[in-house]
Formats: structure tokens, sequence, C-alpha cells
């Protein structure tokens, strides 16, 4: 059985938006439910251990994503740092470490 006060505390966890998730699960189910100025609630208590399962499953999901958006985040931030030594433009000037610079303006005359 799934400990209720853990998933109690994951909800209140979550988002604004991730909650609203929750609840259209809930109210998927025909669970009661009451709503004031504080929020909607409802108790876990009266659920079974399906639906339970249902917004635990929910939970897990948004925990995964958020796992691997991190992940994601700092492997781009590590290949930012490595390829465009912290420009995040990536525009790196090499026309003048290599000394192969030239100016021109008449563009048909670059050097290719």
């Amino acid at each position: 059985m799934i400990e209720l006060i853990t998933l109690k505390n994951k909800i209140e966890q979550l988002n604004k938006k991730q909650q609203i998730e929750v609840l259209k699960i809930v109210f998927k189910m025909d669970v009661a439910y009451s709503e004031n100025n504080n929020g909607t609630f409802f108790n876990l208590s009266g659920l079974d251990d399906t639906q339970l399962s249902q917004i635990n499953s929910y939970i897990n999901y948004v925990s995964d994503q958020e796992n691997t958006l991190a992940e994601l985040e700092t492997v781009k931030n590590e290949l930012c740092e490595t390829f465009f030594n912290g420009n995040k433009n990536g525009i790196k000037d090499t026309n003048s470490t290599n000394g192969n610079s030239y100016e021109s303006s008449n563009p048909s005359e670059l050097q290719h």
C-alpha cells in the first residue's frame, strides 16, 4: 500500500499545473471533493490502491521528466562551455587568432 502521508507531501510539492493534472485524475475517478478559496481538497484515505497507484504513477512520471530535463540541461551547458568557451551565441572570432584575416569592402574579393 502506498504511504498516504508521503503521497500527500509529494502532491503538495508539485507546481500548480501539475497539481491540476492530479485533480483531473481524481475527477475521472468520481471521488468526492470540496472546493473553497484555499483550493480543492479530497480525502486520500477514501481511495483504493488502484486509484492511489494512478496518482503515484503520474507523480513518478513528473519526477522522471524533471530529472531528465535537468540532465539534458547539464549536458547542454557542458557542450556550450566546451565548444563555445562560455559564449552562448556560438560566435567565435577565428580570424584574429590564425592570421588569415582579410578585409575588403567588396564581398566578391573575399578569399575562400
